[in-house]
Formats: structure tokens, C-alpha cells, sequence
């Protein structure tokens, strides 16, 4: 299987809802490991549609940056 190398900031995994809860890495190699199989514009999709849900409308102030690429 191919390679990728993710590079983010840290405003993906401390991203909280509003119980507090962190987004967290577990959270992100669990989307990774899902979707091994597409292109890296969908991973990143994938990621942000899942971020959005987690966040439940609370307010995000911290950066977020992602870059994914094959290797």
C-alpha cells in the first residue's frame, strides 16, 4: 500500500466540542487508516467534515492546517 506523509497543526487535534472533548489524534489515524484508499484531497475532506461534526457549532479560534501527500 502506498505512503503518505500528513503534516497538521495542532489546532486539528485540540479542536474541542462544547463538552471539552478533544478531537485528538486516535481520532485522526482513525480517519487516516478509513481512507487509505482515497486521493489525498478526499483525506483531507474526510478529516475537516469530520472536525466540523465534532465541533458541534462551538467556536473554533486555533489555526488549522493540513497537507497530505504521497510518497
Amino acid at each position: 500500500k502506498p505512503h503518505r506523509l500528513l503534516l497538521y497543526t495542532d489546532g486539528i487535534i485540540e479542536a474541542e466540542n462544547p463538552r471539552k472533548e478533544p478531537f485528538g489524534l486516535d481520532r485522526l489515524n482513525t480517519i487516516l487508516s478509513q481512507t487509505q484508499a482515497l486521493d489525498c484531497q478526499a483525506t483531507i475532506d474526510r478529516i475537516l467534515n469530520s472536525l466540523r461534526q465534532h465541533l458541534e457549532q462551538n467556536a473554533h479560534r486555533d489555526d488549522i492546517t493540513l497537507l497530505i501527500s504521497h510518497l
